[in-house]
C-alpha cells in the first residue's frame, strides 16, 4: 500500500520552487535543485508532480489562488467601480510588497509557455467577477472603452511603478500607494 502524500512535502517543494525560480528563472532551475532545497529525496518531486511542467502549473495555480484570496477578501461587491478598483489596488500593492519573490515568479509564469491553457483558465476564474464589474463600468460610461487585457496591463504597469517607488522609499509607501491609484484611476475613468 502506497504511503499517503504529505502536504508538508508538497508545500516545501512549491516554496523551494518559488525561491529558486525567483533567483535563476524557471527553465534554468533543475528539479534536483528544487528537491534538495525542499529537503526531500531527489525523486520525491515526481511523486507530487508528474513532471517539471506539472510543478510549474501547480505553482501557477497556487499563486493565482493566493492572489485571488487576497484581492477578493472584503471586496466591495456593492460599491462603485472606483471603490472596487481601489480595493484591488490596495490589496494588490500590499501583497506584492510583502511577497516580492512570489510576485517575480508569478510574472515569470504569466509569460511562460509551460503554463498550459487549462491552468490559465482555472487561474483566471476567480477574477471573472472583477472583469464583469469592469465591463459593466465600460457599458455605463464610468470607465474608458478599452479591452480588458489592456486595462489589466495598465493596472499592472502602474502598480509596478508604485512598488518600485515603495521599495526605494519605504517611508513613503502610503503616499505612493494613494498617488499611484489616483494616477491609474485618472487614466482609466471616462
Amino acid at each position: 500500500m502506497a504511503r499517503p502524500l504529505s502536504d508538508e512535502k508538497r508545500n516545501a517543494l512549491l516554496a523551494a520552487a518559488i525561491d529558486l525560480f525567483s533567483e535563476t528563472g524557471i527553465d534554468a532551475t533543475p528539479t534536483a535543485a528544487i528537491s534538495k532545497a525542499a529537503g526531500v529525496a531527489e525523486g520525491s518531486l515526481f511523486t507530487y508532480f508528474k513532471s517539471k511542467d506539472g510543478l510549474i502549473n501547480a505553482l501557477y495555480l497556487e499563486l493565482k489562488a493566493e492572489l485571488a484570496q487576497v484581492l477578493l477578501q472584503g471586496f466591495p461587491r456593492d460599491g462603485s467601480i472606483m471603490k472596487k478598483l481601489k480595493h484591488l489596488w490596495d490589496h494588490h500593492v500590499a501583497w506584492c510588497a510583502a511577497a516580492p519573490k512570489k510576485l517575480k515568479v508569478l510574472e515569470l509564469l504569466l509569460l511562460s509557455s509551460r503554463v498550459d491553457s487549462a491552468s490559465r483558465q482555472l487561474g483566471a476564474e476567480p477574477f471573472r467577477e472583477v472583469e464583469e464589474a469592469a465591463r459593466k463600468a465600460v457599458e455605463d460610461g464610468t470607465l474608458r472603452d478599452i479591452p480588458m487585457p489592456f486595462l489589466n496591463q495598465i493596472f499592472t504597469a502602474m502598480s509596478t511603478a508604485t512598488l518600485q517607488m515603495i521599495a526605494a522609499d519605504p517611508a513613503g509607501a502610503a503616499k505612493y500607494r494613494r498617488e499611484g491609484f489616483e494616477i491609474f484611476w485618472s487614466a482609466v475613468r471616462r
